[in-house]
């Protein structure tokens, strides 16, 4: 199921597979936050502000 979230699936799909009434023990079970999608995460916000800066 992280890969699901990490390829981009709502949570509320995933919570729907899984069979979880609530939203809150989904993100909390499989929402791993990888290297990967915080270098992702900083790239967007430093090209925002460069942007931003122009």
């Amino acid at each position: 199921m992280s890969l699901l979230l990490a390829l981009g699936v709502s949570p509320r799909v995933v919570m729907e597979i899984v069979g979880h009434s609530a939203i809150e023990m989904t993100m909390n079970v499989y929402a791993h936050v990888s290297l990967d999608n915080q270098r992702t995460a900083l790239d967007l916000l430093s090209n925002q502000l460069v942007e931003a800066g122009k």
